[in-house]
Protein backbone atom coordinates (compact mmCIF):
# COMPACT_ATOMS: atom_id res chain seq x y z
CA UNK A 1 0.00 0.00 0.00
CA UNK A 2 1.27 3.48 -0.87
CA UNK A 3 2.48 5.59 2.06
CA UNK A 4 0.31 8.39 0.64
CA UNK A 5 -2.87 6.47 1.50
CA UNK A 6 -1.87 6.50 5.15
CA UNK A 7 -1.22 10.23 5.42
CA UNK A 8 -3.42 12.44 7.56
CA UNK A 9 -5.53 15.16 5.92
CA UNK A 10 -3.02 18.01 6.35
CA UNK A 11 -0.98 17.29 3.21
CA UNK A 12 -4.09 16.93 1.08
CA UNK A 13 -5.66 20.10 2.48
CA UNK A 14 -2.50 22.08 1.68
CA UNK A 15 -2.36 20.64 -1.86
CA UNK A 16 -6.04 21.41 -2.45
CA UNK A 17 -5.67 24.98 -1.19
CA UNK A 18 -2.57 25.61 -3.33
CA UNK A 19 -4.25 24.25 -6.47
CA UNK A 20 -7.33 26.40 -5.84
CA UNK A 21 -5.15 29.51 -5.45
CA UNK A 22 -3.30 28.66 -8.66
CA UNK A 23 -6.51 28.20 -10.65
CA UNK A 24 -7.93 31.48 -9.31
CA UNK A 25 -4.76 33.34 -10.30
CA UNK A 26 -4.86 31.86 -13.82
CA UNK A 27 -8.56 32.74 -14.15
CA UNK A 28 -7.96 36.31 -12.96
CA UNK A 29 -5.29 36.79 -15.61
CA UNK A 30 -6.90 34.98 -18.55
CA UNK A 31 -10.64 35.16 -17.82
CA UNK A 32 -11.04 31.37 -17.86
CA UNK A 33 -10.00 28.27 -15.99
CA UNK A 34 -6.90 26.39 -17.16
CA UNK A 35 -7.03 23.18 -19.13
CA UNK A 36 -5.51 20.12 -17.53
CA UNK A 37 -2.45 20.39 -19.81
CA UNK A 38 -2.00 24.06 -18.87
CA UNK A 39 -2.27 23.30 -15.18
CA UNK A 40 0.33 20.53 -15.47
CA UNK A 41 2.63 22.87 -17.42
CA UNK A 42 2.40 25.51 -14.68
CA UNK A 43 3.12 22.90 -12.01
CA UNK A 44 6.08 21.59 -14.01
CA UNK A 45 7.67 25.04 -14.29
CA UNK A 46 6.86 25.76 -10.66
CA UNK A 47 8.79 22.65 -9.63
CA UNK A 48 11.69 23.39 -11.97
CA UNK A 49 11.95 27.01 -10.75
CA UNK A 50 12.17 26.04 -7.08
CA UNK A 51 15.68 26.25 -5.68
CA UNK A 52 15.10 23.60 -3.02
CA UNK A 53 15.38 19.88 -3.58
CA UNK A 54 11.70 19.02 -3.54
CA UNK A 55 11.49 15.27 -4.14
CA UNK A 56 13.60 12.18 -3.68
CA UNK A 57 15.49 10.78 -6.63
CA UNK A 58 15.11 13.59 -9.18
CA UNK A 59 16.59 17.10 -9.56
CA UNK A 60 13.89 19.75 -9.88
CA UNK A 61 15.09 20.71 -13.37
CA UNK A 62 14.29 17.22 -14.71
CA UNK A 63 10.74 17.00 -13.34
CA UNK A 64 7.83 16.93 -15.78
CA UNK A 65 4.23 16.69 -14.53
CA UNK A 66 1.46 15.30 -16.71
CA UNK A 67 -2.07 14.14 -16.11
CA UNK A 68 -5.16 12.68 -17.70
CA UNK A 69 -8.87 12.91 -16.98
CA UNK A 70 -10.75 9.63 -16.63
CA UNK A 71 -13.85 9.49 -18.82
CA UNK A 72 -17.17 8.74 -17.09
CA UNK A 73 -18.27 5.13 -17.30
CA UNK A 74 -21.09 4.75 -19.81
CA UNK A 75 -22.70 1.61 -18.39
CA UNK A 76 -22.60 0.04 -14.94
CA UNK A 77 -21.60 -3.56 -14.26
CA UNK A 78 -22.68 -5.58 -11.25
CA UNK A 79 -20.22 -4.99 -8.40
CA UNK A 80 -19.24 -1.44 -9.44
CA UNK A 81 -18.53 0.86 -6.49
CA UNK A 82 -20.20 4.21 -7.15
CA UNK A 83 -19.27 7.38 -5.25
CA UNK A 84 -21.99 10.02 -4.79
CA UNK A 85 -21.00 13.53 -3.60
CA UNK A 86 -22.70 14.45 -0.32
CA UNK A 87 -20.31 16.95 1.28
CA UNK A 88 -17.31 18.93 0.10
CA UNK A 89 -14.69 16.30 -0.68
CA UNK A 90 -16.80 13.51 0.83
CA UNK A 91 -18.77 10.80 -0.94
CA UNK A 92 -21.42 8.27 -0.03
CA UNK A 93 -20.75 4.84 -1.52
CA UNK A 94 -23.22 2.71 -3.48
CA UNK A 95 -22.75 -0.79 -4.85
CA UNK A 96 -24.42 -1.48 -8.16
CA UNK A 97 -26.10 -4.89 -7.84
CA UNK A 98 -27.82 -5.18 -11.21
CA UNK A 99 -31.03 -4.62 -13.15
CA UNK A 100 -34.13 -6.39 -11.86
CA UNK A 101 -36.84 -6.42 -14.50
CA UNK A 102 -39.37 -3.63 -14.27
CA UNK A 103 -38.12 -2.73 -10.79
CA UNK A 104 -35.08 -1.05 -12.31
CA UNK A 105 -31.44 -0.87 -11.27
CA UNK A 106 -30.67 -1.97 -7.71
CA UNK A 107 -28.03 -0.32 -5.53
CA UNK A 108 -26.75 -1.27 -2.11
CA UNK A 109 -26.17 1.67 0.26
CA UNK A 110 -23.12 1.66 2.54
CA UNK A 111 -22.87 3.60 5.78
CA UNK A 112 -20.59 6.59 6.20
CA UNK A 113 -18.92 8.88 3.71
CA UNK A 114 -15.34 8.97 2.49
CA UNK A 115 -12.78 10.87 0.49
CA UNK A 116 -11.91 9.31 -2.86
CA UNK A 117 -8.41 8.44 -1.68
CA UNK A 118 -9.89 6.23 1.07
CA UNK A 119 -11.60 4.01 -1.47
CA UNK A 120 -8.71 1.82 -2.56
CA UNK A 121 -8.84 -1.85 -3.53
CA UNK A 122 -8.63 -2.90 0.13
CA UNK A 123 -11.55 -0.70 1.25
CA UNK A 124 -14.01 -2.42 3.57
CA UNK A 125 -17.46 -1.05 4.47
CA UNK A 126 -18.21 -0.07 8.05
CA UNK A 127 -21.86 -1.02 7.68
CA UNK A 128 -24.67 -0.97 5.19
CA UNK A 129 -28.40 -0.66 4.68
CA UNK A 130 -29.26 -4.34 4.11
CA UNK A 131 -32.14 -3.72 1.70
CA UNK A 132 -31.18 -2.31 -1.74
CA UNK A 133 -32.86 0.70 -3.30
CA UNK A 134 -33.67 1.36 -6.97
CA UNK A 135 -32.43 4.27 -9.05
CA UNK A 136 -30.84 5.09 -12.41
CA UNK A 137 -27.33 5.59 -13.77
CA UNK A 138 -27.77 8.95 -15.56
CA UNK A 139 -25.43 10.78 -13.15
CA UNK A 140 -22.77 8.12 -13.73
CA UNK A 141 -22.84 8.92 -17.43
CA UNK A 142 -22.57 12.64 -16.70
CA UNK A 143 -19.52 12.11 -14.47
CA UNK A 144 -21.13 13.44 -11.28
CA UNK A 145 -21.28 9.95 -9.78
CA UNK A 146 -17.89 8.27 -10.02
CA UNK A 147 -17.14 4.57 -10.43
CA UNK A 148 -14.02 3.91 -8.34
CA UNK A 149 -13.68 0.16 -8.42
CA UNK A 150 -15.17 -3.27 -8.97
CA UNK A 151 -16.19 -5.17 -5.81
CA UNK A 152 -18.51 -7.98 -6.83
CA UNK A 153 -17.53 -9.71 -3.57
CA UNK A 154 -19.68 -7.22 -1.65
CA UNK A 155 -22.96 -8.04 -3.45
CA UNK A 156 -23.61 -10.95 -1.08
CA UNK A 157 -23.68 -8.55 1.89
CA UNK A 158 -27.08 -7.24 0.73
CA UNK A 159 -30.48 -8.89 0.68
CA UNK A 160 -31.92 -9.99 -2.64
CA UNK A 161 -33.55 -6.89 -4.17
CA UNK A 162 -37.29 -6.68 -3.58
CA UNK A 163 -39.89 -4.01 -4.24
CA UNK A 164 -41.55 -3.04 -0.97
CA UNK A 165 -45.14 -1.85 -0.57
CA UNK A 166 -45.97 0.38 2.41
CA UNK A 167 -49.32 -0.21 4.17
CA UNK A 168 -50.24 3.46 3.64
CA UNK A 169 -50.09 2.90 -0.14
CA UNK A 170 -52.51 0.00 -0.05
CA UNK A 171 -55.24 0.23 -2.76
CA UNK A 172 -57.70 -1.37 -0.30
CA UNK A 173 -57.58 -1.23 3.50
CA UNK A 174 -55.38 -4.04 4.77
CA UNK A 175 -54.40 -5.45 1.37
CA UNK A 176 -50.71 -4.74 2.05
CA UNK A 177 -50.89 -6.25 5.51
CA UNK A 178 -50.08 -4.62 8.82
CA UNK A 179 -46.44 -3.78 8.06
CA UNK A 180 -46.25 -3.96 4.27
CA UNK A 181 -45.24 -6.43 1.58
CA UNK A 182 -42.06 -7.45 -0.21
CA UNK A 183 -42.27 -8.46 -3.88
CA UNK A 184 -39.52 -10.27 -5.78
CA UNK A 185 -38.72 -9.86 -9.46
CA UNK A 186 -40.51 -13.12 -10.29
CA UNK A 187 -43.72 -12.00 -8.57
CA UNK A 188 -43.48 -13.77 -5.21
CA UNK A 189 -44.99 -11.70 -2.40
CA UNK A 190 -44.36 -11.95 1.33
CA UNK A 191 -45.50 -10.06 4.41
CA UNK A 192 -42.96 -7.89 6.21
CA UNK A 193 -42.31 -8.12 9.93
CA UNK A 194 -42.46 -5.05 12.15
CA UNK A 195 -38.67 -5.10 12.50
CA UNK A 196 -38.15 -5.24 8.74
CA UNK A 197 -40.59 -2.41 8.12
CA UNK A 198 -38.66 -0.10 10.45
CA UNK A 199 -35.41 -0.72 8.59
CA UNK A 200 -36.95 -0.65 5.10
CA UNK A 201 -39.19 2.41 5.39
CA UNK A 202 -37.46 4.36 8.16
CA UNK A 203 -35.99 7.68 7.03
CA UNK A 204 -37.17 7.42 3.42
CA UNK A 205 -39.62 10.12 2.27
CA UNK A 206 -43.01 8.80 1.26
CA UNK A 207 -42.71 10.13 -2.30
CA UNK A 208 -39.60 8.00 -2.81
CA UNK A 209 -40.21 4.89 -0.75
CA UNK A 210 -37.56 2.69 -2.29
CA UNK A 211 -37.40 4.00 -5.88
CA UNK A 212 -35.42 7.22 -6.35
CA UNK A 213 -34.65 9.55 -9.18
CA UNK A 214 -30.89 10.08 -9.13
CA UNK A 215 -31.04 13.56 -7.60
CA UNK A 216 -33.49 12.40 -4.93
CA UNK A 217 -31.19 9.51 -4.01
CA UNK A 218 -28.31 11.97 -3.71
CA UNK A 219 -30.42 14.10 -1.34
CA UNK A 220 -31.34 11.01 0.72
CA UNK A 221 -27.69 10.00 1.03
CA UNK A 222 -26.81 13.55 2.06
CA UNK A 223 -29.40 13.43 4.84
CA UNK A 224 -27.94 10.15 6.09
CA UNK A 225 -24.69 12.09 6.59
CA UNK A 226 -21.46 10.69 7.93
CA UNK A 227 -22.38 9.30 11.34
CA UNK A 228 -19.26 7.14 11.63
CA UNK A 229 -16.73 9.75 10.52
Amino acid sequence: MSVVNGLRDECFNIASSCISDLVRAFEAETGRKPSLDELCEILTWGMRSNADGLVQGSPNQLISISGHARLPKARLKGGDLVCVPVQRGKYAVLLYIGKFGTFGKAFGVFDGCFSLRQLGEDWQPIGMRPYPVFSGERLVGSGRWIVVGQRADLISKFRRPELFHHPEDSPRPGSYGEFGLGETEDGNVRSLSAEEAVVIFGGIPRQDRQCFQEERLEEFLGRRGCPHQ
